[in-house]
């Protein structure tokens, strides 16, 4: 589908702009331990971010910011998979390189202030700390490379992107990429310019019947002996391709601006809801649909809408199966939203007596049974994660941490008076 809708895109296009003129002002109206690397991999900046910002600024050369969590799978991976080949290494040789946790003192001031709403996130910066771009989730080492190399030439930037979409304001692909990195960046009126172009494009494409029979007669006068049946036919083709690659791109429209710019950006958690559910009820068989019962309980629940957050999670649940990894991401909602935890616990360990090789889950209920006070238990989950996938060092690095917080327990009761022989007594 894609390849031929690209083939045509040219011819397209053109036809659009001419339909696209009268409606115009009609339509404007209307989201560990990251390690430091390999030795032979990524050579990161010891030191903070401002320092880093500092470095770079003397030295006159980009930023290359890794904004991590400790918990983050995709992080470790870019650690494990892409941070510590050689390749990316050379590549990152032309940038000032910093890791920057989320969670810390100083990240939470860079998430706030370059609009951070998902990790991994790694910003490239200019020196004086303006952002070029940003590679916003896991990529293989290829294609994050590529991204470096682009985005130290200034190619495939926001900025040349745009550009772009000056010279093509109707190509969907282009619109719904500026769309999403717009609202990524916390620039809801830029991102809906560029979304409104896709809603714009439906409503002339659903008019494709009239406006191609228009459009070969149009042409045909210029070509009066050309088979007028089969270029009528051609352009209804190409239109209804069109108008299905438009309509596949629309329910991300909603899920863009739902959880990423009003979920985990503006906070609004109305907006976001509002949006999720018309996703939900517009789009109920599309992989974006997939996220919502997820992003939908955490706006509700941050709304005090608890009770239907849980309730949403149990029938999600019960419509799709316990499967550990639907577990996981419920229970792991759960232990980071503070919403039922003892519910959560319940669950994850119901379902790992029958999927014990579940890493991830052990990893979770290790944290769910430390959140509900028993560091035993947690130690014990931890252990179990680390046998699952001993190849992972963030489990090794957990199962210490928790360890750690036993004994520090541990010596605490230990130095408290012993009261036990303090009985009262009676006259």
């Amino acid at each position: 589908m894609g390849d031929m809708v690209r083939t045509t895109t040219g011819i397209l296009f053109l036809l659009l702009s001419l339909l696209w003129l009268p409606s115009t002002h009609a339509e404007e109206r209307p989201a560990g331990g990251a390690s430091d690397g390999a030795a032979a991999g990524v050579q990161w900046f010891q030191g903070r971010f401002t320092d880093a910002l500092a470095e770079a600024r003397a030295r006159k050369v980009p930023l290359m910011v890794d904004v991590y969590a400790t918990w983050c799978g995709p992080c470790h991976a870019l650690d494990r998979e892409v941070f510590s080949r050689g390749e990316v290494a050379r590549a990152a040789a032309d940038y000032v390189a910093v890791k920057v946790d989320a969670e810390g003192d100083e990240g939470t001031q860079v998430v706030e202030r370059y609009h951070v709403v998902g990790f991994p996130t790694v910003l490239f910066l200019d020196s004086e700390g303006k952002e070029i771009d940003r590679v916003f989730g896991y990529l293989p080492w290829q294609e994050f490379r590529e991204a470096m190399r682009r985005f130290h030439e200034g190619k495939g930037t926001l900025a040349e992107l745009t550009e772009q979409a000056r010279r093509n304001p109707l190509d969907p692909h282009l619109a719904y990429e500026l769309g999403f990195r717009h609202a990524v960046r916390g620039d809801a009126q830029a991102a809906l310019v560029h979304f409104a172009r896709l809603f714009a494009a439906r409503r002339l494409l659903r008019r494709r019947g009239r406006e191609a029979e228009r459009a070969a007669s149009d042409a045909l006068r210029l070509v009066p002996d050309a088979d007028g049946p089969a270029l009528r036919t051609a352009l209804a083709t190409d239109l209804a391709a069109l108008e299905q690659e438009v309509e596949r791109l629309l329910p991300g429209v909603y899920l863009v601006l739902g959880k990423y710019l009003y979920l985990r950006g503006r906070k609004d958690y109305a907006s976001a809801i509002r949006l999720l559910e018309a996703l939900q009820r517009r789009y109920p068989k599309s992989p974006e649909a997939r996220e919502v019962p997820y992003q939908l309980a955490i706006a509700y629940h941050r709304s005090g809408r608890s009770e239907e957050a849980l309730r949403l999670l149990r029938a999600h649940l019960q419509r799709v199966g316990q499967r550990p990894e639907e577990v996981n991401a419920a229970a792991w909602l759960c232990y980071r939203e503070g919403l039922a935890r003892s519910w959560a616990r319940r669950l994850a360990e119901e379902t790992l007596a029958q999927h014990p090789e579940a890493a991830g889950l052990w990893d979770t209920l290790a944290e769910l049974r430390a959140a509900t006070g028993d560091l035993e238990g947690a130690v014990e989950a931890a252990k179990r994660a680390r046998a699952a996938d001993p190849e992972e060092p963030y489990y090794v690095t957990q199962q210490q941490r928790f360890e750690a917080k036993l004994a520090a327990g541990r010596e605490r009761r230990s130095s408290q008076p012993d009261q036990s022989d303090e009985r009262p007594t009676t006259r």
